[in-house]
């Protein structure tokens, strides 16, 4: 399977979950925006809240992982500890200092603010479903 946003963070997030529902993120209008993000996760019992974070200081008290915008891309920040920031873009990692990370980025965040189950809705009859992707 090609590499998902979702399926990433779901998995730092230990989450359960099927190909299908991800093929179904995956092929949603709103995948490409945090707000299609937190849906989805909301559909998979994950509660989230968007901010602004006005002071770049402020990542540092936020909870991981979570999602951001940096460049137009969505990372999955998922450590921060005495100034550096450790992400994923896609497949690869980084770990970058606040102060380079900070540089073209948008200040928005996406949180879990709670998680009500660690697995999708019938996950043991769906996970046997096989995907056929185009």
């Amino acid at each position: 399977m090609k590499y998902s946003l979702l399926a990433s963070f779901l998995d730092k997030l230990n989450y359960r979950y099927t190909d299908r529902t991800i093929q179904e993120y995956e092929n949603s209008p709103l995948r490409n925006s945090l707000l299609g993000i937190s849906e989805t996760l909301s559909n998979l019992g994950i509660e989230t809240e968007g901010y602004k974070l006005s002071d770049s200081r402020d990542l540092i008290l936020t909870r991981t992982p979570l999602i951001t915008i940096k460049d137009n891309q969505f990372p999955i920040i998922y450590a921060i500890s005495n100034d550096i920031i450790e992400y994923s873009i896609g497949k690869r990692s980084f770990i970058e200092d606040l102060t380079t990370f900070i540089k073209n980025w948008s200040h928005s965040v996406l949180v879990v603010t709670d998680i009500h189950r660690f697995e999708e809705r019938n996950y043991n009859k769906r996970k046997n479903i096989t995907v056929i992707y185009y």
